[in-house]
């Protein structure tokens, strides 16, 4: 099926329905842990879409449930029960064997993840060339053109395919984690923390080089990451995520300069950069456990609702949703102030 949609200039762009229909779908899920004593929930309750060419970014501090969600999106959560599903051309990788995964799933959709190592006894072209192998159907120089193309696109000097994964400096390894993922040709790259570790001058490459990766192979991009300036940069989505729900989401330029959440406020000044607004509280209190909103222990501005409720997300304006019994603190605040 064709739509037509008409031009100022009086020209017609033809648009197929793939361009309406996301490309990757999440819809409800929810993935919990049990220890010892109780259960964990890591992704509570979270749904998201993605269109083909779209960069959404998903922000949020240490065990936030950005690792989880990664892993899940692949089929790849070893432990843990999750509900709900992930839709991706039209089947639920959830119900997916580990046959189905690898034919479907994996070649179109590659992971690049902070903890990922190669193994040791393998040098790095080796495991470059094993991977190729796997999703290609490639002679022998034809393989090693191919290896050499890689290692010109992420700006990996060949000599480093001598080498084994662990004797690596750790600005090399992301970007060999990176030539892994790449290995496949996939339709939707999922980066996991690629920043974390890095000096200042090695961030600024590695953004650099994902930037040049999403123009020059037109990339769907899931980035995981603390790093503001990152995500900033190179998505045009954002999530906030904070205790495995989105309580934050929208065009990253809106989140970014005028958020809502007063976790987001908070967590936007907590890194080294100068930003224009201050916290105006000390956090205090503790992580919720049972009903109501995930913050509200931490919020100045939390009531009864907020401990008793959890609250939906509801749009503030076309491209910005806030999860907050008063949309938000800075809505709260003018209130107040008026």
């Amino acid at each position: 099926m064709i739509f037509y949609i008409a031009q100022s200039n009086l020209k017609k762009e033809a648009l197929t329905l793939k361009d309406y229909k996301p490309l990757l779908q999440v819809d409800h899920l929810s993935i919990n842990y049990q220890d010892e004593e109780r259960e964990i929930k890591a992704i509570d309750d979270i749904s998201l879409q993605l269109k083909q060419g779209e960069n959404l970014g998903i922000v949020g501090e240490a065990g936030s449930g950005k690792s989880s969600l990664a892993l899940t999106l692949l089929g790849l959560l070893e432990q843990g029960c999750y509900k709900g599903e992930v839709i991706y051309e039209g089947n639920n990788l959830l119900e997916l064997s580990n046959k189905e995964l690898e034919e479907l799933c994996w070649p179109n959709l590659a992971l690049v993840h902070n903890q990922d190592s190669l193994k040791r006894l393998l040098n790095i072209g080796e495991q470059i060339r094993e991977v190729l192998n796997k999703y290609h159907d490639f002679s022998l120089a034809e393989l090693k053109e191919k290896e050499m193309e890689l290692f010109e696109l992420v700006d990996l000097d060949p000599k480093w395919k001598n080498y084994n994964f662990h004797s690596l400096p750790k600005r090399v390894r992301k970007r060999v984690l990176l030539l892994k993922a790449l290995c496949s040709d996939p339709e939707i790259l999922i980066i996991d923390e690629i920043a974390s570790g890095l000096d200042l001058i090695s961030k600024i490459e590695i953004l650099k080089l994902l930037s040049k990766l999403q123009q020059r192979l037109d990339l769907t991009m899931i980035i995981l990451s603390k790093n503001i300036e990152l995500i900033k940069q190179l998505t045009s989505k954002v999530i906030i995520l904070y205790c495995g729900q989105i309580i934050e989401q929208g065009s990253t330029s809106k989140v970014l300069t005028d958020p809502h959440h007063p976790y987001t406020w908070g967590l936007l000044n907590s890194g080294p950069n100068i930003f224009r607004k201050r916290s105006l509280w000390e956090a205090k209190g503790e992580v919720r456990i049972g009903g109501g909103c995930c913050f509200a222990f931490w919020c100045c501005a939390s009531k009864e609702t907020c401990t008793s409720t959890r609250p939906s997300l509801e749009y503030i304006n076309s491209n910005h949703s806030v999860a907050c019994h008063k949309k938000g603190i800075k809505n709260f605040l003018e209130a107040v102030a008026s």
